[in-house]
């Protein structure tokens, strides 16, 4: 979720801290040229950083001397923040490709050179979520410079409860809010990745609703079906005609190939994702966990962030699932990171045979991919409808339905889903 973000402290100043060790593995510099001065921007933090994170190991990788420069600069509507290497740069015709999913444009035959090809994708998906862009320039044996931009706010921001709440100044009239009833904040950020044009505030308890209504008048208040007559209620003992959209709202943990599994974190990982998941790990003693993925910067970096939280690990590495398996069994770990995209043994069929292993069964799992499985296998549940207090006129209601169906496609017997298809020939 967005709030005020400093760029230089919040973002550049930790991300570098992420990856310094492996620039300094590589005898590589990184250089920061950040003004002390620079306004801040309404963004959410964590994906800022997990973009940055992204362009920053892939500039360690394909650099094998030199360095890297981090910079940030603001115009008069965006910050821009450039990450430039001193690596072998990309050919001309490779540009085009460059922000492709699975196209990596320098393969090599070194382990640690490999990639999925999905990194620069998803800094771009994550990028645009915050309302900005990124482009790149290169020239072959001379290096690249990629460059992202995020837009400067006219925003104010609103604490409640501890938790800082953003509102957006927007003209008389126009909400761009909308409370999201929900006590799994992944499923928010789902909702606020789809969205575009608002901005998704989770509410964990539908007691809170009422506070927030009075305090960012939002547009809508959204609620899993079992609580949205609650909401209604409580709302109609007040002033206020707020539109409440009950849905059987997803809950990750009920997706049945991820039952069991404690988080699901999406590449680049952050620190803060790693101290969440770690925060829930709290025994005497040393804590053993495993950390699983064929990548070994992707290993060496969640080991880094583990060691920087104020907690005693035994850390286990394995870069194949058979590996894990075998570790797993002689270990038996509190806590395994687990990558999905492995060759031989994947990230899932290993969750399974550790759920069939009777040590190992109660393992928590925590599942990391570049691939946001969970929000592929998520689903909405029916049923779906908006309660207004007011009645609508025609013209706006009419507005509401073609909106539905525009978006509805129907099933029938034996066919699939088709938007527009024809209806069946009747019998006579």
């Amino acid at each position: 979720m967005k709030d005020r973000v400093d760029v230089g402290p919040d973002v550049v100043r930790k991300v570098i801290d992420t990856v310094q060790p492996l620039a300094e593995r590589k005898g590589l510099t990184i250089r920061e040229e950040v003004p002390q001065d620079l306004p801040w921007v309404l963004a959410d933090s964590v994906r800022l950083r997990q973009a940055l994170l992204n362009l920053l190991t892939n500039a360690i990788r394909f650099t094998e001397r030199g360095g890297i420069t981090v910079t940030v600069r603001a115009c008069e509507h965006h910050l821009e923040i450039s990450v430039a290497d001193t690596g072998r740069g990309i050919a001309a015709e490779d540009m085009p490709r460059l922000f492709q999913e699975f196209r990596p444009l320098q393969p090599t035959a070194t382990r640690e050179g490999a990639g999925s090809g999905l990194g620069l994708s998803i800094s771009k998906h994550l990028i645009e979520l915050q309302g900005g862009r990124i482009w790149a320039e290169s020239q072959e044996g001379q290096g690249t410079t990629l460059t992202f931009s995020v837009p400067l706010p006219d925003v104010e921001v609103v604490a409640m409860d501890g938790l800082r709440r953003v509102a957006a100044t927007l003209p008389s009239g126009v909400h761009d809010i909308c409370l999201v009833v929900h006590n799994d904040p992944y499923v928010v950020r789902l909702l606020a990745r789809h969205v575009d044009g608002f901005t998704m505030v989770g509410v964990p308890e539908a007691g809170r609703v009422l506070r927030l209504v009075e305090e960012l008048h939002p547009r809508a208040v959204v609620a899993h079906c079992d609580v949205a007559p609650t909401i209604e209620a409580s709302l109609a003992r007040t002033p206020y005609d707020v539109p409440v959209i009950g849905c059987g709202l997803p809950r990750v943990s009920e997706v049945p190939e991820l039952a069991g599994v404690r988080g699901y974190l999406v590449k680049p990982v952050s620190q803060e994702m790693v101290r969440a998941m770690m925060g829930q790990e709290e025994r005497n003693g040393h804590v053993r966990v495993l950390l699983v993925d064929d990548d070994p910067d992707a290993v060496r970096l969640l080991e880094r962030m583990l060691t920087a939280l104020p907690h005693r690990y035994s850390i286990y590495k394995a870069y194949d699932g058979l590996d894990a398996l075998e570790i797993a069994q002689e270990v038996v770990p509190h806590i395994a990171f687990v990558d999905l995209v492995m060759p031989g043994l994947t990230g899932s069929e290993l969750v399974a045979k550790l759920r069939e292993l009777p040590p190992t069964r109660d393992t928590a799992i925590v599942i990391v991919s570049a691939q946001d499985w969970a929000e592929q296998e998520a689903t909405f549940d029916p049923p779906l409808y908006v309660a207004f207090r007011r009645g609508v006129g025609m013209a706006e209601g009419a507005s509401y339905l073609k909106s539905l169906l525009e978006v509805l496609s129907p099933r029938y017997l034996g066919g699939e889903a088709l938007a527009g298809s024809p209806s069946p020939t009747p019998r006579g």
